[in-house]
């Protein structure tokens, strides 16, 4: 995950804060949110909440040399909204570094900025009986979850804009729109699935995400 090189104009955000416009600027501003937790933090810092404002403040700073926005465009909404993908990020870095090197025994100190006295420390936390126990139950959470989504990194925030504009095009030219039938929560929770799409509608090749979408039909037609 490398910095972006080139500098973006940051032209349109959603009303939460996410960069809508230009689209060739959106992964790379994704990628720059997870460079710069790489880059800036302490793998030891157990959340969010550790990360000291500093490291913040150096985060955003970062950002905005490859970044800049509008007049028109609410510079605090956006950085409101970057500090909480960060914390995401960080999240999700923390987690990779679990799954991939600490459970693997592999040394992720000659790719990453990472002291060997940092990742000692990291290990010390995730063998931590309190740690161990909190895992095994959001594991037994997830395991609840059947219909998990194919959206990546971008998640929903990405994604729906880009829905809406797809639904409306094809309003425009007379062909059916799925979410002015069952809603458009009930639709982007089918998109994210990836179904097949048709002219005529949509399907899934497996079973039970197919009988799953039946089911949001058959209650929205009653």
């Amino acid at each position: 995950m490398n910095f972006p090189d080139y500098t973006y104009a940051i032209r349109d955000v959603s009303p939460t804060g996410q960069p809508l416009a230009p689209e060739e600027a959106l992964p790379k501003y994704r990628n720059a949110i997870g460079f710069c937790v790489r880059d800036f933090l302490d793998i030891t810092i157990k959340n969010w909440f550790g990360v000291s404002n500093n490291h913040k403040i150096k985060i955003w700073d970062k950002i905005k040399t490859r970044f800049q926005f509008s007049r028109n465009v609410p510079e605090d909404l956006v950085k409101a909204y970057t500090m909480k993908q960060c914390a995401v990020s960080f999240r999700n870095w923390r987690s990779e570094m679990n799954v991939k090197y600490a459970k693997t025994g592999m040394d992720p100190t000659t790719k990453y900025r990472i002291t060997k006295g940092q990742w000692a420390v990291f290990l010390e936390q995730r063998n931590d009986p309190n740690f161990l126990a909190r895992s095994e139950a959001n594991s037994q959470l997830a395991k609840r979850n059947k219909y998990h989504h194919h959206l990546g990194t971008g998640g929903y925030q990405h994604q729906v804009p880009k829905w809406r504009q797809e639904e409306a095009a094809k309003k425009a030219v007379g062909l059916p729109v799925l979410s002015e039938q069952v809603g458009e929560r009930s639709t982007n929770w089918i998109r994210a699935r990836k179904p097949k799409e048709t002219e005529t509608g949509v399907s899934f090749e497996d079973p039970m995400f197919d009988e799953a979408m039946k089911s949001i039909f058959a209650v929205v037609g009653k």
